[in-house]
């Protein structure tokens, strides 16, 4: 009852932060699509970017990172590192007024994804930030709840993360 609604853009924006890897000396980790998971979070591997061409987005700790080429793919990641990616990817920066944790499971919810999914191109299809910053969302107004919310939901990835690997090991 006391949620705002709120549109995407006023709870935070995509980085324009970019550097060229053939003109930087500095060696990040960069983060490629395919070294996301689909629909987990988890990430795969990483590049270095001293090896690549193409221009990268930079990204901090706790930025959120959303891959907007074929975004019903659900590629999401919460670093704890700092580095680079790939262009095709949102580095989502927070407003000051919102909790990053709580900000990388919003963009993993079925309205986000639906919306992300209003998409550009049919082969390679991409979201677009003019549509998804316009569109409505939830928002709890209290960086107190943002907390206990993403504490909550970061208990149960644990969780699943442990009987996944419990699964495997007993196969």
């Amino acid at each position: 009852e006391d949620w705002e609604i709120k549109l995407i853009n006023q709870i935070c924006t995509p980085s324009n932060a970019r550097i060229n890897p053939l003109i930087t000396t500095n060696n990040y980790k960069c983060i490629e699509l395919e070294h996301l998971s689909q629909g987990t979070g988890q990430l795969l591997g990483f590049a270095d970017s001293n090896q690549l061409k193409s221009q990268k987005t930079v990204f901090k700790i706790g930025d959120v990172l959303f891959g907007k080429l074929r975004p019903y793919l659900k590629k999401y990641y919460f670093p704890e590192f700092e580095g680079v990616c790939t262009t095709e990817i949102w580095v989502l920066n927070a407003s000051s007024d919102v909790v990053n944790k709580w900000l990388y499971f919003t963009v993993q919810s079925d309205r986000f994804l639906e919306i992300a999914n209003q998409s550009t191109g049919t082969k390679m299809p991409r979201a677009e930030w003019p549509i998804v910053g316009k569109a409505l969302i939830p928002f709890p107004p209290t960086e107190t709840e943002q907390t206990a919310i993403a504490n909550a939901l970061s208990d149960a990835d644990a969780l699943i993360q442990s009987l996944t690997r419990l699964i495997a090991k007993k196969r």
